[in-house]
């Protein structure tokens, strides 16, 4: 091979090579991602579920929790919270407003920040799915230092219904009994790594974001759950759990 044919190969390569890890990177959504070091997320609801199908509240179950602090996420005496009685499952429904902070890079949460972000993952296996929507509200990245920011999470093809439900998705073999007075522990774990986003201006097609952002999307996974009743636990893990938007 001549010299020449061989430098206009090479040229060729390296500019293929180029040409290539460009569009591969604006064709992803956000094509990098950090940890979240706080998650704050409203606990709306808790439900135990009968044998026969129905599903109990727990009074007095709303409260906020720091899913990177927390565990369990919710912890009750029985006096009067839920019916004595025999229970299968249990589900906890979760707001999509969230309070979040973290960094990806040299790429931080800007205190005060607030966004709204649609995407058409109806579950979590779905994610990242597309993201349809970002609303900024207001800024939401820096480059100093991290802040809580506040992001409304519009998933499920932007259903607006500000639930998400987490739930094993199988009942358990062997009721648990809550009588009054009894102890009951329940518990998310959840590993938030690579659950933030840094976006620019048109990394995100239909021209999405206008200015630089940080937004959150939750994991694709739900690592365990469980519950404690008195002595006795039961619990669910990975690809047993729905996550649901």
């Amino acid at each position: 091979m001549r010299g020449k044919d061989f430098l206009k190969i090479a040229y060729f390569t390296v500019y293929f090579l180029v040409f290539g890890i460009a569009f591969l990177c604006a064709a992803n959504d956000a094509f990098a991602s950090g940890d979240a070091s706080v998650c704050k997320v409203m606990i709306k609801k808790v439900l135990l579920k009968t044998p026969s199908g129905e599903w109990v509240p727990v009074k007095g179950s709303e409260r906020e929790a720091d899913l990177m602090a927390e565990e369990p996420i919710l912890s009750f005496v029985n006096f009067d919270r839920v019916p004595p009685g025999r229970y299968v499952n249990f589900k906890v429904v979760l707001s999509e407003t969230l309070k979040v902070a973290g960094r990806d890079g040299k790429n931080f949460t800007r205190i005060g920040g607030e966004i709204l972000v649609g995407g058409t993952a109806v579950k979590a296996s779905d994610l990242p799915g597309d993201i349809t929507s970002l609303k900024i509200i207001s800024s939401t990245w820096n480059d100093q230092r991290a802040g809580e920011i506040i992001e409304h999470l519009n998933l499920d093809y932007e259903d607006r219904d500000d639930t998400m439900e987490i739930y094993p998705k199988r009942n358990f073999q062997k009721p648990f009994l809550v009588k009054k007075g009894t102890a009951v522990h329940i518990w998310i774990t959840v590993n938030l790594s690579h659950t933030l986003y840094f976006a620019f201006p048109n990394s995100i097609r239909k021209g999405l974001p206008k200015e630089n952002v940080m937004y959150f999307m939750p994991p694709s996974q739900i690592n365990d759950v469980g519950i404690a009743v008195g002595p006795v636990s039961s619990y669910a893990s990975g690809d047993d759990v729905a996550f649901d938007f």
